[in-house]
């Protein structure tokens, strides 16, 4: 998409002064001309070849021909060097707009984290410090793994909100795994989720529950806080990164020969055009000598 692109036929024209080279009236008529002259090729080992050609004079001289080759070199060196930067480019852009939503959620879950550990200073001072029961231990685990999952879907699924139409598969099935997620930890949290316990958060004194409450928002806040930082730091490294995105394989070579016009077709063909004008001529001199000779003998008889 990017070599096709308008943007980089036209920074190649401008580059280059193509629309004198190409005699065009218009930037529209230089980019036909430019294209026609520019080839993509896919190959089957997912590699691609990148062709440039330019013309010359039928006529013209050696020095010509060789600023040409050197000129189509130039030009394959300009639109592999753009290729590597747009693409960079590119990327840099979508790795800053997913550390915008990620840097959004890690600053949310910095200020929930300060206000839950007041809550809990404010709880304790007033009730003092229930101890939690062994039995709501795997409860309060399945919760902490459900929490970071849920937290990843929905970041994704912002993601794809932003590059996607709401109605688009991709968004729809993101969206669907994120209401399975919460629809797991709200059955948890109401006991209707059979975890082979003896009792529920529900089933806890309500001043104990409270207390319990707070520690697992606290441990998921915590959970939530680990993951955030760890993905906020790597998306900070590769919005940072200004390292060729691309492999280049090979880079662009001097033409060592030309394309078109195959000389010796043309000498070839020259000369078989000549013989045969030639021939015609001579018939038709021969011709009219014959009839002239033929009408002075009649001349001659009468």
């Amino acid at each position: 998409s990017i070599l096709k692109s308008r943007e980089l036929a036209v920074s190649t024209i401008q580059e280059f002064d193509l629309m004198q080279q190409y005699g065009a009236a218009t930037i529209e008529d230089a980019i036909n001309s430019f294209r026609g002259d520019f080839n993509i090729l896919l190959t089957e080992e997912g590699m691609v070849n990148i062709t440039v050609r330019q013309k010359t004079e039928y006529f013209h001289p050696d020095e010509n021909e060789l600023n040409t080759r050197q000129n189509v070199q130039n030009i394959a060196q300009f639109i592999i060097d753009y290729l590597d930067q747009k693409y960079t480019e590119l990327e840099t852009q979508k790795a800053r707009y997913q550390r915008i939503i990620i840097e959004r959620r890690y600053e949310e879950n910095l200020k929930d984290i300060a206000e839950l550990e007041q809550r809990m200073v404010d709880f304790s001072t007033e009730f003092g410090i229930f101890d939690v029961e062994l039995q709501t231990q795997a409860q309060l685990e399945t919760i902490y793994q459900l929490q970071t999952e849920l937290l990843s879907a929905e970041i994704q699924y912002e993601i794809l909100q932003a590059n996607f139409d709401n109605s688009n598969m991709k968004v729809l099935a993101q969206k669907n795994i994120v209401n399975t997620i919460e629809s797991k930890i709200d059955e948890i949290v109401t006991g209707e989720a059979n975890l082979s316990m003896q009792t529920t958060l529900n089933d806890l004194p309500e001043i104990s529950r409270q207390y319990i409450q707070l520690q697992r928002e606290l441990a998921v806040q915590s959970a939530i806080y680990e993951f955030v930082n760890q993905q906020y730091e790597q998306i900070k490294v590769q919005e940072a990164k200004d390292t060729p995105s691309l492999q280049f394989i090979d880079t662009p070579q001097l033409p060592t020969k030309r394309t078109s016009p195959r000389r010796a077709l043309m000498v070839i063909a020259i000369c078989a055009i000549g013989f045969f004008v030639v021939v015609s001529i001579v018939t038709i001199i021969e011709f009219f000598e014959r009839n002239s000779t033929l009408l002075m003998r009649n001349s001659s008889v009468k």
